[in-house]
């Protein structure tokens, strides 16, 4: 079992989205994303209709609670296959409010690996 510290992985997820919104290659490459998965990101984004610049991390004092349906909006989860691993799940937000769009990553000894833009 991995030791999660959620500052730390929160911090992360934010550097990754403005990485992903500057679209700076040397910074995108720095969690897992290639040319091929940044065009897949932008048409992901396009197919949602959110508006990448205005895309943020939920608030801190939400992030890690569970909202009215049930749903935790940074959540995490211990990987079986790589105990030392978690699969983080960070849904986006824009102009105040929830998005369908979730940022799904890999957290191991204090960094994030992309692994999926999905929308809900």
């Amino acid at each position: 079992m991995t030791v999660f510290d959620n500052d730390t992985a929160y911090r992360l997820a934010g550097e990754l989205l403005k990485a992903i919104q500057s679209g700076d290659a040397a910074a995108l490459a720095h969690f897992g994303i290639n040319r091929a998965i940044a065009e897949e990101i932008s048409e992901e984004l396009v197919s949602s209709g959110d508006n990448l610049e205005q895309l943020t991390l939920p608030p801190y004092a939400l992030a890690f609670q569970a909202d009215r349906t049930g749903r935790v909006p940074f959540d995490s989860d211990e990987m079986q296959d790589e105990p030392q691993s978690r699969r983080v799940w960070c849904q986006l937000w824009s102009a105040g409010a929830a998005t369908d769009l979730t940022l799904v990553a890999d957290y191991a000894q204090n960094s994030l690996a992309f692994r999926l833009l999905e929308t809900d």
